[in-house]
């Protein structure tokens, strides 16, 4: 929805009311007046009263909010579209899938069906994922002084555990056993953790800057039957289990994963382990659940090669995306102007454009992509040699509090995949993160906030405005001179 959608309707009566109404009143106030067909003179004054006054109580009804509204739009404010929700989802695969892996690829779609709804709510992975066959099942503390199995608190996901034990010292260890009839492949290992987040005491505070370093060093290793070898994390999202997030490592050389019997697990598993190094926690981390096969999910839906429009070569042209809303940087605009399609870059507005840029504005709630009057941005140049020379190479639209779907509920995998068990598709937990389109009583609070800002921080109202837009905040609080 656009600002202008919300211009308002004070006075709703139209000419026809104005005039009933006025006929109505006649014979209260004028009881002399009998004669009140259309052709009576008076009754023309009457008729001509009831068209001038309804113009007038439409310009009027509209004069303060409509100048509001001009004003945002002016000062480049507009509603928060909708934002979609995210989810981290399991894909077990199938024990007997010979190949030992598979490759779910990103925009893979996936759909959850909410109580009521009518429609599914669809989710789409947001990057490649190499499952693996072999099955994580077991799951071991090494504190140092006991081993502790934690198996089934791991897969039972809500009582949490301690992953190195509750008072971490260098050389406690996480062991996970992985089973499988096949040898373990050699690919890159992708693990999400949850950590058990805790009720704060205090304010969460923020510090401005570079994300602060992991609390310690962790090193991954894989037992080969004779040694533990090092494996290096590629990614580690969880900053050494500090958070939740997706650990990426390296892949272990071919036939050198072995399994054996370690702990008290009875059966032989491959094992690989997370070894504290140095350094300490604040507080020991509890984990809810570690799995493999977990793909981070996004309620929004992939568009290719949509086809916009063909330039007239005029100043400031506006086309149209199908679908909205466009989930924030996911449009990419191609234009022909003779010599092949060139990509063209989005940009907020175009007040710092010049007129050799190529660049376009999107409105992501109505799906409104506006060039340059050639002043301020370029004016796509017509092609007669090709009737649609404005195309969508791609684009993701979706988003709405309707995806924050509680837990096991994305349970549909939209079109087969060899060797995914696709009856076990689940969600641990809860998505999280989708909002609706913000509404108009909302940005008239958040414009009168940003406009004293200034787009600065300053003042401790400032400081808690951008807490807020960051993103994730339903309430922040600055406290001036206070050190943490």
């Amino acid at each position: 929805m656009a600002l202008r959608d919300q211009y308002p309707v004070i006075d709703d009566r139209r000419y026809a009311d104005l005039v009933a109404e006025a006929r109505t009143r006649i014979p209260r106030y004028t009881p002399e007046w009998t004669d009140l067909n259309e052709n009576e003179p008076g009754m023309a004054i009457v008729e001509l009263f009831g068209w001038m006054t309804e113009l007038l109580t439409y310009r009027l009804g509209k004069v303060p909010k409509l100048n509001y509204l001009k004003f945002l739009e002016l000062v480049g404010i507009e509603l928060t579209p909708a934002a979609p929700a995210a989810a981290e989802v399991v894909l077990p695969m199938l024990p007997t899938f010979a190949a030992g892996y598979t490759i779910v690829p990103a925009r893979t779609q996936l759909s959850a069906q909410p109580a009521g709804a009518d429609a599914p709510v669809v989710f789409e992975t947001e990057r490649a994922l190499i499952a693996l066959v072999a099955q994580l099942d077991a799951v071991q503390i090494d504190t140092g002084f006991e081993v502790l199995d934690a198996s089934a608190a791991n897969a039972a996901a809500d009582v949490g555990f301690r992953p190195f034990g509750s008072n971490p010292r260098p050389g406690a260890a996480l062991m996970l056993g992985f089973d499988s009839a096949f040898a373990f492949p050699a690919v890159t290992i992708d693990l999400m953790i949850w950590i058990q987040s805790r009720a704060a005491r205090g304010p969460l505070v923020a510090r401005a800057g570079d994300a602060p370093p992991p609390p310690v060093t962790l090193q991954w290793e894989f037992w080969d039957g004779k040694d533990w070898r090092a494996l290096d994390a590629q990614r580690d999202d969880t900053a050494a289990f500090s958070r939740s997030g997706h650990v990426v490592l390296s892949a272990p050389p071919a036939n050198a994963f072995v399994r054996t019997v370690r702990g008290k697990i009875a059966a032989p598993r491959y094992w690989l382990r997370a070894r504290l190094v140095d350094g300490a926690y604040q507080t020991a981390p509890e984990v809810l659940a570690v799995r493999t096969n977990t793909a981070t999910v996004r309620q929004a839906q992939s568009v290719d090669a949509e086809i916009l429009g063909r330039s007239s070569g005029r100043p400031d042209q506006v086309f149209a995306v199908a679908n909205v809303p466009v989930v924030a940087g996911s449009l990419v605009v191609d234009v022909d102007e003779g010599e092949g399609f060139a990509a063209w870059n989005e940009v907020a507005d175009f007040y710092a454009a010049g007129p050799d840029d190529t660049v376009y504005v999107l409105n992501r709630t109505t799906g409104e992509v506006r060039f340059g009057n050639g002043r301020q941005g370029r004016i796509p140049v017509a092609n007669p040699a090709r009737p649609s020379n404005i195309v969508a190479r791609r684009y993701r639209f979706g988003g709405g509090a309707a995806g924050n779907i509680g837990a096991n509920a994305i349970d549909t995998l939209r079109g087969g995949m060899a060797g995914i068990d696709a009856g076990r598709v689940r969600n641990p937990f809860p998505a999280f993160g989708g909002a609706d389109e913000e509404s108009f009583d909302a940005v008239t609070r958040r414009a009168a906030a940003t406009l004293r800002s200034n787009e600065r921080a300053v003042t401790v109202g400032d400081f808690e405005l951008h807490a807020i837009a960051a993103g994730g905040i339903a309430r922040a609080k600055a406290l001036p001179l206070h050190h943490p």
